[in-house]
């Protein structure tokens, strides 16, 4: 179903807010890029070309006075499929008053890597994150929410990649000065010896989409998903926006059920957390979570991509106990919240309570003498989120939109809406977690709700 591929991919998309100042430097034309791995120690947006690995450099763009843009732009890695590289850390540097940087790798073969490669290396594209643009088969490894910033895995872990690798730079620019602004961002890939790896890292992300947050209050918004796999967790990253105040981190499941780990007090300054030894989280185990916000504007804070919105996010490295296992990418995105007040994803705790009798009814009557199985189904199953979904401003023009499409293309020009309409992702996403965990009847349907 298409509107299912398209919404999902928020288990993975990881967006950073950042106010960012940083040193200035030439900006690389499409007709004369950068040279990955070459002149080892010139020095861009504050980053030394690595001795011991590449550089990535982005095109960039131009953003005039009081705009907000962000861009995917596409890149690859050096080399051809023949290629191994065993990447230990991650570097980012973003040019000044950066929203975020996220970095993105295509699996190679998968869909995502179709449409990347449409694009083509050094073009971009307005979008809403990588994964959500491209969908399933981006890996987002890397953010930054400061001008600077690393990602190291502890000795014996890597990320693996291949020559000629597609990746995406995801940034995201708001121009509040009166003068055109240089929207820059670079990365360095540091590189180990592929004898001494012994696991593969991957990212988990946890995406909380319950936050709302009426105009003028305080609220706090606790989550938990668990994990399909044994593995391995070396470190945590938050992420909320300029309203979030504290995070905090504890175990869900296991011996350790309720132990905090972390609590952060500063969005923007503390939030990066990482273990003395890497923990170990049991299949069926997994991590609690709650982020704090305090809503000082006159409008409903809720999750969205924009500056305005906010999120609630927890993400980090993880790979499996097995030396040379791959994990399947873990994560959750938060969608619905039981009657204790504690947020699960769709397939957890008995996934969306049931709707009513007359909202199911509703629901079906959309679709007349028209309905067939799958989405008498779906409005058996979700029809909660999807009137809400149906009757909201912001989310009501995506479900149309996205629920149209049968083709990649056509998903793709839903996403210019998302810019405007940012606040119904969430809902969005909502609907979609519910009809694909509940309604397995649709199997692979392109169709409507």
């Amino acid at each position: 179903m298409a509107l299912l591929r398209a919404a999902y991919g928020f288990v993975c998309a990881t967006l950073l807010l950042a106010a960012c100042t940083s040193k200035d430097a030439d900006r690389p034309t499409k007709s004369d890029p950068p040279e990955a791995g070459t002149d080892a120690g010139e020095t861009y947006l504050g980053l030394t070309r690595p001795v011991d690995g590449f550089q990535l450099r982005t095109i960039g763009a131009e953003i005039g006075p009081g705009d907000e843009r962000e861009y995917c732009e596409v890149a690859r890695l050096p080399g051809g499929p023949s290629d191994e590289y065993y990447v230990s850390s991650i570097e980012l540097a973003n040019a000044k008053n950066s929203h975020h940087l996220a970095l993105g790798v295509v699996t190679p073969g998968s869909d995502a890597e179709t449409l990347v490669a449409a694009l083509g290396e050094g073009n971009k594209t307005e979008c809403p994150g990588p994964t959500i643009q491209f969908g399933e088969g981006v890996e987002v490894v890397a953010t930054i929410q400061v001008p600077y910033g690393v990602s190291t895995l502890p000795t014996g872990v890597a990320r693996k990649y291949v020559g000629g690798q597609y990746v995406v730079f995801d940034y995201h620019y708001a121009n509040t000065g009166v003068g055109t602004l240089e929207a820059r961002s670079a990365g360095n890939f540091h590189l180990v010896d592929g004898s001494t790896v012994e696991h593969v890292a991957q990212t988990f992300v946890l995406n909380n989409l319950t936050i709302d947050t009426p105009p003028g209050q305080s609220a706090s918004f606790t989550a938990e998903c668990h994990f399909d796999e044994d593995m391995l967790v070396g470190a945590f990253t938050r992420h909320t926006h300029h309203d979030g105040t504290d995070f905090s981190v504890w175990y869900a499941g296991g011996d350790k059920d309720g132990q905090e780990i972390w609590t952060s007090h500063d969005w923007q300054n503390d939030t990066e957390y990482t273990f003395d030894e890497p923990a170990l989280v049991r299949a069926g185990e997994g991590f609690r979570y709650q982020c704090d916000y305090s809503n000082s504007t006159t409008a409903d804070l809720r999750f969205g991509t924009n500056v305005k919105d906010e999120m609630c996010m927890l993400y980090g490295p993880a790979w499996s106990t097995e030396s040379g296992k791959l994990l399947d990418l873990q994560g959750c995105n938060i969608t619905w919240i039981d009657s204790a007040g504690l947020g699960h994803p769709a397939n957890e705790a008995g996934g969306f309570p049931k709707p009513s009798a007359a909202d199911a009814a509703l629901c079906s009557s959309a679709f007349g003498s028209t309905i067939d199985d799958c989405n008498k189904c779906r409005c058996d199953s979700c029809a909660t989120p999807i009137l809400k979904c149906a009757t909201d401003t912001d989310c009501a023009p995506l479900l149309t939109c996205y629920a149209g499409c049968a083709d990649a293309t056509c998903l793709q020009g839903c996403t210019s809406l998302l810019h405007d309409h940012s606040d119904g992702e969430g809902l969005l996403t909502s609907v979609v977690a519910c009809s694909f965990t509940e309604c397995t009847v649709c199997g692979a349907q392109t169709g409507t709700l």
